[in-house]
């Protein structure tokens, strides 16, 4: 199975700018449909994907769904390059040179 082809964004919903969460996903691997994974980019920083999450005790969080990192990566890229794609995300990069200019 070759992954890259198997993964697809059924959904991307933009949230409000300002925030560094950016967007929630939905993501389809295979025969199986993963919602409400989170675009995450704080200032400056590179953009990553958050699986869906469940609270537990103490006020922290548990993830509901575990994958190899091989396909967190594959799944990570395939969501990231669509986000960049619509403007939801920036490369870091990008957003230095856009602080420099206003110094």
């Amino acid at each position: 199975m070759d992954r890259t082809t198997d993964i697809k964004i059924v959904r991307m919903e933009r949230l409000a700018r300002g925030s560094n969460l950016k967007a929630f996903v939905d993501v389809k691997i295979g025969e199986i449909t993963i919602i409400d994974c989170r675009v995450i980019q704080q200032p400056g920083q590179k953009a990553y994907l958050s699986g869906p999450q469940k609270p537990i005790e103490g006020g922290r969080w548990a993830p509901i769904v575990k994958m190899s990192e091989a396909l967190r990566q594959c799944v990570q890229e395939a969501v990231l390059k669509e986000a960049e794609r619509y403007g939801i995300i920036e490369k870091p990069e990008a957003r230095r040179d856009l602080l420099l200019e206003h110094l």
